[in-house]
């Protein structure tokens, strides 16, 4: 009975106390929380990579059926369309394409078939129409629905499991480069239109152009240009006669009868063209007035030309 005593108290004296107790599960919830943010980092850069490389190979698929069609991406098959579906599926048609996991991305399931391939089974957008001697920065493809939730096709994806949404971007570029581009904290990513001319010097490309491009590839909620005039007025020198909101099937006749000319036709007519991609809204501001632009991305107010598909 005594050795049971002896052992008891043997027993108690190397066991833990409560608030020792505590102090280790402390310690071990405080471990595992620092653990986790850097396992998950490690997983989503793994995914990105994968990204990255699905990107890449579609980018050389493009590349190979450009190179055949004297160097337009879209070639000469009238399926080859404006969308990355008819893009890829046009493909596909072609025999150039086989696979479809080089399609998915993050929050986009591969198709179980290339024969039944549809929007959401597509986590690129496709920059349409581009040539291979273009500017060698533009994005061919481009992450679909970053930071948005957008309706594409019949297929309307929710933001929470779409794309890497405000981590960053997939972009393949037509100068053959691939890469995840993260987003910055309260950032904004700056693109300089320049390009290469023959002759091998620096050349400015048309800026509003480069803008609508991205925007259309990127299937963004809005596009905002930023002028010296209020908006599209139907009189350029009367204020009262700008134009509050238009569709873009009525750009082409306000061109012909010289209501938009100058600088405005290259801003309009890409502006048309991406909202054909996806593009949601396009909104042209008077940059002279103070705060007009952040009324305007915020969704206070509309200052100038509201244009839509």
């Amino acid at each position: 009975m005594q050795k049971i005593i002896r052992e008891v108290r043997k027993l108690k004296a190397n066991s833990f106390t409560l608030v020792e107790l505590l102090v280790v599960i402390s310690i071990i919830g405080l471990l595992a929380g620092l653990a986790v943010p850097a396992i998950q980092g490690g997983l989503d850069k793994a995914k990105q990579q994968v990204d990255v490389s699905n990107i890449r190979q579609c980018g050389l698929i493009a590349f190979g059926y450009a190179n055949d069609n004297d160097g337009n991406f879209g070639g000469t098959n009238t399926n080859s369309g404006t969308s990355s579906r008819d893009y890829f599926t046009n493909l596909v048609s072609l025999g150039l394409l086989n696979s479809t996991k080089i399609l998915a991305g993050n929050g986009y399931t591969a198709a179980t078939s290339t024969g039944n391939i549809q929007a959401i089974n597509i986590a690129w957008g496709y920059n349409s129409p581009l040539n291979t001697s273009d500017d060698a920065n533009l994005p061919l493809f481009i992450s679909k629905n970053f930071g948005a939730q957008n309706q594409f096709s019949n297929v309307t994806p929710q933001q929470p499991t779409v794309g890497w949404k405000t981590k960053g971007v997939v972009v393949y570029r037509i100068g053959n480069s691939a890469e995840f581009i993260k987003s910055g904290s309260g950032g904004a990513a700056v693109v300089s239109p320049v390009g290469e001319g023959d002759d091998g010097g620096a050349m400015n490309l048309n800026a509003d152009v480069a803008a609508a491009a991205l925007a259309g590839a990127l299937q963004a909620e809005q596009m905002v240009f930023l002028s010296d005039v209020p908006g599209l007025m139907r009189d350029v020198k009367d204020a009262k006669t700008l134009i509050r909101e238009i569709r873009a099937g009525e750009l082409e006749k306000l061109e012909k009868d010289g209501v938009i000319s100058g600088g405005m036709i290259p801003k309009c007519r890409s502006a048309a063209a991406a909202l054909k991609q996806g593009l949601k809204k396009v909104e042209f501001v008077d940059g002279r007035v103070a705060g007009n632009l952040t009324a305007v991305v915020k969704g206070v107010t509309a200052s100038g030309t509201v244009l839509i598909i």
